[in-house]
């Protein structure tokens, strides 16, 4: 029995857009928790800069650049999911 070209190739996009779906679905998770895990650090860079006051000044300016550090680490992740992202999105929309 000869099958119908156009429904295979249908059921191939059909089974490519459910991929990507999926891939976008994961990418999309490990974004939010990627700026889960940014806002944290953010979060704990205020509530120290504001507690610096009433502890020892020098701590703090010894704790500060590795939180930085640490911070613009999390800000690259997140634009590295940002990036994942978007290639499912661009291969979803292609099909």
């Amino acid at each position: 029995m000869a099958r119908n070209p156009l429904l295979v190739l249908h059921r191939l996009r059909k089974m490519a857009v459910d991929e990507a779906s999926a891939e976008l679905a994961h990418a999309l998770a490990r974004e939010r928790e990627a700026q889960r895990r940014t806002d944290a650090q953010e979060t704990a860079m205020r509530r120290e800069q504001a507690e610096a006051g009433s502890r020892d000044a020098a701590a703090f300016a010894e704790w500060l650049p590795h939180a930085r550090d640490r911070l613009a680490g999390l800000r690259a992740s997140v634009r590295g999911e940002h990036g994942e992202c978007s290639r499912p999105e661009r291969a979803s929309a292609a099909q």
